[in-house]
């Protein structure tokens, strides 16, 4: 997802032997022939929702762009070629006060418009890295995010920035765990896509943060060979009638259950006030509503802990 100053011919040449596609910007090496088995979509920009630096050598900020000239510039990429793209939007999708907004702060009012110049919705907020004290350690706000994206953008498919490094906070980082509820929230709340947020700014630059923290490289490949497997049921599977999932909390649970075919389910639910994922699980059988409700029952304690039983939940 994105390449720094690029594409490049050389960037688009590893990427195509080391057989990793991408979503970069729409420029003329992108738009070669040569690569359209390597670049899948074009970006538009990153958080147009922002106010915008001023040109080098001003001081302040600018408004953020507005969607009418983000419609514009999508119209004008899909001229030039069919492929998707997505357009990336910041924490106010999930945080209506973030100040980053400039003179369009409090305005949620613009994203249903910004979201007509895209095929793909993605929104970005990190709370264990954050230093907004209304958001730090609030998980929930990807899960608000993600709902209130795909209210504005439906049909389009959402999709949602997990942190997984320090990012510019060099005291806090996200725990596996964290990670992992973030992501299961998200696809809980409507997510079709994942982009994890890789880079690490503080206490040091590190290009590839991810993957020079081995703990949380395996973490993540494991969280993504979970979602990969149950893939199919999320994405296209059909809604199990009677699940329930009970919280101590009022609005605190989201659920998702789905079944593909006659076997199997997988149900799936996320602890939206807590930030902790109750469960995933892929279930190789028919199972009567009573005891996917019993599941759904057993398997959360009031903080949202995960608890495993003979079936893998």
């Amino acid at each position: 997802m994105a390449l720094y100053q690029g594409p490049t011919e050389k960037q688009l040449s590893d990427l195509q032997k080391a057989g990793m596609p991408v979503i970069c910007d729409q420029n003329a090496e992108a738009l070669k022939p040569q690569w359209k088995d390597v670049v899948i979509g074009f970006m538009h920009g990153d958080e147009p929702d922002n106010a915008q630096a001023k040109p080098k050598g001003e001081k302040g900020y600018d408004p953020p762009i507005l969607p009418a000239k983000i419609v514009e510039g999508y119209k004008q990429m899909k001229a030039a070629d069919p492929r998707p793209v997505m357009l990336n939007l910041d924490l106010a999708v999930a945080y209506d006060k973030w100040g980053g907004r400039g003179t369009r702060t409090n305005h949620p009012e613009d994203y249903p418009e910004y979201v007509k110049g895209c095929d793909i919705a993605s929104f970005d907020i990190y709370p264990v890295t954050a230093q907004n004290k209304e958001i730090i350690g609030k998980l929930w706000y990807v899960g608000r995010g993600v709902t209130r994206l795909c209210e504005w953008a439906k049909p389009r498919p959402v999709w949602s920035c997990i942190e997984c490094t320090h990012i510019g906070n060099p005291n806090v980082k996200p725990t596996v765990g964290q990670v992992k509820s973030e992501v299961w929230i998200a696809i809980t709340n409507g997510a079709k896509g994942l982009i994890y947020f890789s880079h690490e700014f503080k206490p040091k630059f590190i290009e590839a943060g991810l993957l020079a923290d081995k703990e949380m490289a395996e973490g993540v490949k494991g969280i993504n060979q979970q979602v990969q497997d149950l893939a199919g049921p999320i994405l296209e599977g059909e809604e199990v009638k009677g699940a329930v999932a009970e919280s101590t909390e009022k609005d605190g649970v989201r659920m998702m259950a789905r079944r593909q075919g006659a076997h199997p389910e997988a149900t799936d639910v996320g602890d939206q006030r807590h930030g902790h994922q109750i469960g995933a699980a892929r279930i190789w059988r028919q199972i009567p509503e009573d005891h996917i409700r019993d599941r759904a029952r057993q398997g959360a304690d009031r903080h949202g802990h995960a608890h495993r039983d003979s079936d893998g939940a």
